[in-house]
């Protein structure tokens, strides 16, 4: 639960489209996680429905044993990714980054309480955080152990991967990912084929242990996974029901 604190290993790619570039103007965020697998974790991917005293439900998608989650979504819609970020060294004392992403997702109920909360809340390093709701809305918020800046985009695609880009803290990157990613910024009526699209050309081979597509309104997440690259694989559907984000209609 502390080791990606310490040890930077994730290597991911976030984006997410919403009114008039979304096909049909409800926000899509789509997500690969890279990670070394060595030779387990690909078989190891599980949801987690969480039921917090207080709280909204939340569903973690993430690993046995781990008691926060690289990506998740509650049952207001909101949901989050985590991206690692270089370069910033860490805190040791304070809360492991994924616990504290999971109990900020236990309690918002739109972007804006994400970005109070991890205003407020003791960082322990250097992240990107893409978040979205069901407004629809989405934003990247780049944090390191002191600062804090909040990325939008006014074109209703917003993208991020393992570096920050917002005037306060920007890092210069030559990621490879990063012109496929700003040809799909320039694309309008974007759906579901188009973000597995994506998935499938940002992700990086052997360590793309999951990707998956959040629906804040439906609630729903499509997510493959298995032997990477698990971007290249079917994926399955999960309803608000099966996620257990939402009660079934009486009768059913």
């Amino acid at each position: 639960n502390t080791m990606f604190d310490a040890k930077k290993m994730l290597q991911c790619t976030t984006a997410a489209a919403y009114g008039k570039s979304s096909r049909n103007g409800r926000l899509l965020f789509g997500r690969n996680l890279d990670f070394p697998s060595l030779g387990v974790a690909h078989l190891s991917s599980v949801g987690c429905l969480y039921h917090p005293e207080g709280g909204e439900p939340c569903v973690s998608v993430g690993f046995p044993g781990r008691v926060g989650g690289p990506s998740g979504m509650n049952a207001d819609g909101v949901a989050a990714a985590v991206m690692e970020c270089y370069g910033h060294g860490m805190k040791p004392e304070s809360t492991p980054y994924a616990m504290l992403y999971r109990q900020t997702l236990e309690r918002a109920k739109t972007v804006d309480d994400v970005v109070a909360a991890l205003r407020e809340g003791a960082r322990s390093t250097a992240n990107n955080l893409m978040v979205c709701d069901a407004a629809p809305r989405a934003v990247v918020i780049e944090m390191t152990q002191s600062r804090l800046a909040v990325r939008e985009e006014a074109s209703g695609i917003i993208t991020a991967v393992n570096h920050f880009e917002s005037p306060e803290l920007r890092q210069k990157s030559n990621d490879w990912r990063l012109p496929i990613l700003k040809k799909f910024r320039a694309k309008s009526g974007i759906d579901v084929n188009a973000i597995k699209k994506l998935l499938k050309r940002t992700a990086l081979g052997r360590t793309n242990l999951q990707a998956m597509i959040f629906e804040p309104e439906a609630l729903s997440l499509h997510l493959a996974i298995g032997a990477p690259p698990a971007a290249e694989k079917a994926y399955i559907k999960l309803t608000a029901v099966e996620l257990g984000l939402k009660r079934p209609a009486p009768g059913n």
